[in-house]
Protein backbone atom coordinates (compact mmCIF):
# COMPACT_ATOMS: atom_id res chain seq x y z
CA UNK A 1 0.00 0.00 0.00
CA UNK A 2 1.21 3.35 -0.74
CA UNK A 3 1.95 5.80 1.73
CA UNK A 4 2.39 9.76 2.01
CA UNK A 5 5.87 10.82 0.60
CA UNK A 6 7.44 13.54 -0.37
CA UNK A 7 8.36 11.87 -4.01
CA UNK A 8 7.60 8.55 -5.24
CA UNK A 9 9.19 5.91 -8.35
CA UNK A 10 7.00 4.05 -10.76
CA UNK A 11 9.21 1.25 -12.15
CA UNK A 12 7.82 0.39 -15.56
CA UNK A 13 9.21 -3.14 -16.52
CA UNK A 14 9.56 -5.29 -20.44
CA UNK A 15 10.72 -8.62 -20.88
CA UNK A 16 12.66 -9.15 -24.21
CA UNK A 17 10.86 -8.47 -27.56
CA UNK A 18 8.80 -5.70 -25.82
CA UNK A 19 11.56 -2.94 -26.44
CA UNK A 20 9.87 -1.40 -29.34
CA UNK A 21 6.65 -1.29 -27.09
CA UNK A 22 8.48 0.10 -23.95
CA UNK A 23 10.67 2.48 -26.23
CA UNK A 24 7.27 4.10 -27.56
CA UNK A 25 5.62 3.90 -24.04
CA UNK A 26 8.79 5.72 -22.75
CA UNK A 27 8.59 8.46 -25.32
CA UNK A 28 4.89 9.09 -24.47
CA UNK A 29 5.77 9.34 -21.02
CA UNK A 30 8.05 11.83 -21.84
CA UNK A 31 5.65 14.07 -23.88
CA UNK A 32 2.92 13.70 -21.50
CA UNK A 33 4.55 13.71 -18.07
CA UNK A 34 7.35 16.18 -18.81
CA UNK A 35 6.29 18.95 -16.62
CA UNK A 36 4.81 16.62 -13.72
CA UNK A 37 7.71 14.00 -13.36
CA UNK A 38 10.95 12.86 -14.45
CA UNK A 39 11.60 10.34 -17.09
CA UNK A 40 14.78 8.53 -16.39
CA UNK A 41 16.20 6.24 -19.87
CA UNK A 42 15.52 2.91 -20.33
CA UNK A 43 17.64 0.63 -18.64
CA UNK A 44 18.07 -2.36 -20.93
CA UNK A 45 19.44 -4.96 -18.42
CA UNK A 46 18.03 -5.45 -14.78
CA UNK A 47 19.45 -3.36 -12.44
CA UNK A 48 19.18 -3.33 -8.27
CA UNK A 49 16.84 -5.37 -7.06
CA UNK A 50 14.84 -5.10 -10.31
CA UNK A 51 13.89 -8.36 -12.11
CA UNK A 52 13.84 -7.33 -15.39
CA UNK A 53 14.95 -4.15 -17.76
CA UNK A 54 12.93 -1.15 -16.76
CA UNK A 55 12.62 2.65 -17.09
CA UNK A 56 11.55 4.69 -14.31
CA UNK A 57 9.36 7.41 -13.58
CA UNK A 58 10.02 10.07 -10.93
CA UNK A 59 7.61 12.22 -9.38
CA UNK A 60 6.52 14.20 -6.17
CA UNK A 61 3.43 14.09 -3.97
CA UNK A 62 1.98 16.76 -5.60
CA UNK A 63 1.57 15.04 -8.79
CA UNK A 64 1.04 11.73 -7.66
CA UNK A 65 -2.94 11.60 -8.97
CA UNK A 66 -2.39 12.93 -12.30
CA UNK A 67 0.74 10.56 -12.53
CA UNK A 68 -0.72 7.12 -11.15
CA UNK A 69 -3.84 8.12 -13.17
CA UNK A 70 -1.40 8.14 -16.38
CA UNK A 71 -0.05 5.00 -15.79
CA UNK A 72 -3.32 2.98 -15.21
CA UNK A 73 -4.58 4.35 -18.71
CA UNK A 74 -0.90 3.56 -20.80
CA UNK A 75 0.58 0.72 -18.89
CA UNK A 76 -1.31 -2.05 -20.45
CA UNK A 77 0.36 -5.32 -19.77
CA UNK A 78 3.50 -4.41 -18.42
CA UNK A 79 4.02 -4.23 -14.75
CA UNK A 80 4.37 -1.42 -12.43
CA UNK A 81 5.88 -0.83 -9.09
CA UNK A 82 4.75 2.42 -7.37
CA UNK A 83 6.65 2.68 -4.05
CA UNK A 84 7.18 6.28 -1.92
CA UNK A 85 11.00 7.51 -1.58
CA UNK A 86 10.89 7.67 2.44
CA UNK A 87 14.52 6.65 2.89
CA UNK A 88 13.99 3.07 3.76
CA UNK A 89 14.58 1.19 0.51
CA UNK A 90 13.98 -2.14 1.87
CA UNK A 91 10.25 -1.06 3.07
CA UNK A 92 9.34 1.13 0.20
CA UNK A 93 10.06 -1.82 -2.17
CA UNK A 94 7.83 -4.29 -0.08
CA UNK A 95 5.39 -2.82 2.35
CA UNK A 96 4.67 0.15 0.55
CA UNK A 97 3.99 -0.60 -2.46
CA UNK A 98 1.34 -0.64 -5.53
CA UNK A 99 1.35 -2.91 -8.29
CA UNK A 100 0.12 -2.57 -11.65
CA UNK A 101 -0.40 -5.28 -13.67
CA UNK A 102 1.84 -8.90 -13.07
CA UNK A 103 3.36 -8.79 -9.58
CA UNK A 104 6.99 -9.52 -9.44
CA UNK A 105 9.47 -10.40 -7.39
CA UNK A 106 12.30 -8.13 -6.74
CA UNK A 107 15.88 -9.47 -4.84
CA UNK A 108 15.26 -7.64 -1.89
CA UNK A 109 18.61 -9.16 -0.65
CA UNK A 110 20.78 -6.05 -1.91
CA UNK A 111 18.50 -3.60 -0.05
Amino acid sequence: MLVEAPSYHAHIYFRPGEEGLIEAMHADAQRDLGDMATVWPIRYRKVGPHPLPMFEIEFPDAQREAVLGWLQSHHGAQSVLLHPETGNDLVDHTEHVRWLGERLELDVSIL
